[in-house]
């Protein structure tokens, strides 16, 4: 046995996966272009999705607004859909440990998507979850459900 057998063991964040959900290998273009760590989607409907990125070296959240707007800086789609949004709305939430979490549900023309940030070990996390608005409709309490599951450990 070598290597790292345990991933929940070294994992800095957990979400929950929805059964029949499959991982997408993550490229080294994405993991460089946006931080993008892990991607899932749905096999039946593969533009139902969630992705983590993450960016080392940061320490602290940013206000709410910058921090969205940055992360759109290297997401074309994200550009798209806050471009196109008929309501986004943020929250700041805090976790049991006091951990931070800024919150956005964007509303767009043609999808829907949530988004969780937070700062831990010196990273900054962002878990998205996104679904285009007739998905959203369907199946918007399990998409909420993986929303809601996402957090940093350790």
């Amino acid at each position: 046995m070598g290597g790292n057998s345990d991933k929940k063991a070294s994992a800095e964040y957990i979400y929950d996966v929805p059964d029949g959900w499959k991982e997408k290998p993550v490229s080294k273009i994405q993991k460089g272009t946006n931080g993008t760590d892990s991607e899932f989607y749905n096999p039946k409907k593969k533009s139902e999705k969630e992705y983590l990125t993450f960016l080392d070296g940061i320490r602290k959240l940013a206000p709410k607004e910058v921090v969205l707007n940055n992360l759109a800086l290297s997401d074309v789609d994200l550009q798209d859909l806050i471009a196109s949004a008929e309501n986004l709305s943020s929250e700041e939430r805090k976790d049991d440990k006091g951990q931070v979490y800024y919150v956005y549900e964007i509303d767009g023309a043609g999808a829907h998507s949530l988004i969780s940030v937070t700062c831990a070990n010196n990273k900054l996390y962002a878990h998205f979850v996104n679904a285009p608005n007739p998905e959203w409709s369907k199946d918007q309490d399990t998409l909420r459900h993986i929303h809601e599951s996402f957090k940093t450990v350790g």
